[in-house]
């Protein structure tokens, strides 16, 4: 069974460039909401998910990123006796 990748949305085209998995969402959401408002909140809940887990993904690069800049002072600081254990 092969699934269909619904045509882009004018209105949700701007989410190509974070995920195309935005779109594909936003997209069916869209296409269906007058003819199955249950899969439309399907989708849209979907969406929501997609959308936190990529959030997430983002700060946690972030954090980490930001700790590996942060840990040679650390480790300075930890070898000039200057944090206590």
């Amino acid at each position: 069974m092969t699934t269909s990748i619904p045509p882009l949305s004018a209105n949700f085209a701007f989410l190509e460039e974070y995920d195309p998995l935005f779109v594909q969402i936003t997209t069916t959401a869209e296409q269906v909401f007058a003819s199955d408002p249950n899969t439309t909140l399907m989708k849209l809940r979907q969406f929501g998910e997609v959308l936190a887990q990529n959030i997430a993904g983002f700060v946690n690069g972030m954090v980490a990123s930001h700790l590996l800049c942060h840990s040679g002072t650390i480790n300075r600081h930890s070898l000039n006796g200057a944090l206590l254990s």
